[in-house]
């Protein structure tokens, strides 16, 4: 029996690699859809929405906080220096994010410490309301609820 030429074996280890990797990405077989999963969307799914206030302070301009509920159960925005993503899900009134991402921007001091601010009230969420052109995120702390206007 002969033996694969050395060099071939970085390549065949990488093809293992990919294969092992694509496979975990399927999900478990027969596993139970998540509410978001199997269909229950968002309050504000469909729409953007920026961040006005933040534990009852408004939130400057500048800093470009946003949220959106994609398709998928997903969460995406901005975080005010970096862009996030995460995993949303919802069951009636309640609203849980979870493993949330953000790219590794660095941006000043005060940017920086608003950001992770904002990051954890997500992580934090428990409820979710719509009014309109308005949305408010609960968090699990109480207090002044995450306020978000609907962008045009």
């Amino acid at each position: 029996m002969s033996r694969p030429a050395p060099h071939h074996l970085p390549i065949a280890a990488a093809v293992i690699l990919i294969c092992c990797v694509l496979a975990a990405c399927g999900g478990p077989r027969g596993a139970a859809p998540s509410p978001a999963a199997s269909g229950a969307a968002a309050p504000g799914a469909g729409t953007s929405w920026r961040l006005i206030e933040l534990g009852g302070e408004p939130v400057p301009e500048a800093l470009q906080a946003t949220i959106a509920f994609p398709d998928g159960g997903r969460v995406a925005g901005r975080a005010g220096c970096n862009a996030f993503t995460g995993v949303a899900r919802f069951e009636g009134g309640r609203l849980a994010i979870d493993a949330l991402a953000t790219t590794r921007r660095a941006c000043d001091p005060p940017a920086m410490a608003f950001e992770q601010r904002y990051l954890a009230a997500l992580a934090a969420a428990r409820g979710l309301r719509r009014d309109g052109a308005w949305l408010a995120i609960d968090t699990a702390t109480g207090g002044v609820p995450l306020r978000f206007r609907a962008q045009p």
